[in-house]
């Protein structure tokens, strides 16, 4: 393996670890929030909560999967390792850092797994492809949220525009086509106009991950034991996914739990249970994040010719946040 791919390997699985330790032993890091995790968690029914984490883990599975459907229809087959390892590292990034910088790590570290010329470009071509797709979900969502009466249509109408005016520009416009970087980042788009079989199964990985984060929401509501579970989980589903196309802060946190509050509101949800709706579902999708970059950590440092003591020490170390994390809560909770 070439030296550059070693060292930037190496840096992006130490980035990742130096995000899992700050947050296990110093859950104070991330604010006021893990203070108000905990305390909402310590009313919540366990066994919910645990069925929310795995559905929120099966979400995030269905997402690796939208992105090796991506990369087959341009004929570039990704493993699920790799690319979970790689994924997980962004994610970890996107829960510190605002604008979804995570996103060029995602594209980056992929890019890596690729070959031949123009990799990065290639790469970005397949994650276009996942936000497309992605967009066709949460237009999907919003039509049906709106069908409660509760939220508005148009926002479904924007997207769905964008979404199509997006893909008929990739499919049929010769403009970008000029710049020969270019047309391998609208190629991802233009693939699936191309193969409507190929596309259908694009979105229906989006949807999958959708489905996947109504049903974990609907746990939360019922540990918390909020009336009406699935009507809550699809309007804070919606709220977050359109709050989403927005991400200012680290995790976009504040901006989600606004939008979270306002549309649970029209279902005559407190302000309270809103907040604890909205911090419990980061919560959660947050720990999901962390598991999966701490696996991209450890995945992208074993090859990486390192001292083994180092790998035993950072583990070690990780270890030991964690136990000291979980005492503090059971304190908490006692």
């Amino acid at each position: 393996m070439p030296i550059g791919q070693q060292t930037s390997k190496f840096l992006a699985a130490a980035v990742a670890l130096t995000g899992i330790v700050l947050v296990v032993s110093r859950p104070d890091f991330l604010g006021d929030q893990a203070g108000r995790t905990v305390n909402a968690f310590s009313h919540a029914n366990p066994w919910w909560i645990g069925a929310a984490f795995l559905a929120f883990a099966m979400g995030y599975v269905t997402y690796v999967g939208s992105w090796r459907a991506s990369a087959f229809g341009l004929g570039i087959k990704l493993g699920f390792r790799p690319t979970l390892a790689r994924l997980g590292i962004g994610s970890v990034v996107n829960t510190f850092a605002p604008a979804r910088a995570g996103d060029a790590v995602k594209i980056a570290l992929i890019s890596e797994t690729l070959e031949g010329p123009d990799k990065l470009w290639t790469a970005g071509g397949v994650y276009a492809a996942v936000a497309a797709s992605r967009a066709a979900a949460v237009t999907v969502l919003t039509l049906l949220a709106s069908c409660t009466g509760l939220l508005p249509a148009w926002p479904a109408v924007v997207i769905g525009t964008v979404v199509v005016g997006v893909a008929a520009a990739a499919r049929f416009s010769t403009r970008a086509r000029r710049f020969k970087r270019a047309v391998h980042l609208v190629e991802g788009i233009a693939a699936l106009t191309r193969s409507p079989r190929r596309g259908a199964i694009l979105v229906g990985w989006a949807l999958a991950t959708t489905g996947a984060r109504i049903l974990a929401v609907a746990g939360l509501a019922s540990a918390f034991s909020l009336p009406h579970p699935l009507l809550v989980a699809l309007l804070t589903v919606t709220a977050l996914d359109l709050s989403g196309a927005l991400p200012l802060t680290p995790g976009n946190v504040g901006v989600a739990s606004g939008a979270v509050m306002v549309a649970l509101g029209t279902a005559g949800i407190s302000v309270a249970d809103s907040l604890t709706i909205s911090v419990a579902v980061q919560a959660l999708e947050t720990l999901v994040s962390l598991s999966a970059g701490a696996f991209g950590a450890v995945y992208l440092a074993r090859p990486v010719t390192i001292r083994p003591w180092l790998i035993r020490a950072g583990s070690l170390a990780a270890a030991g946040s964690a136990a000291a994390l979980l005492g503090e809560v059971v304190i908490r909770l006692a």
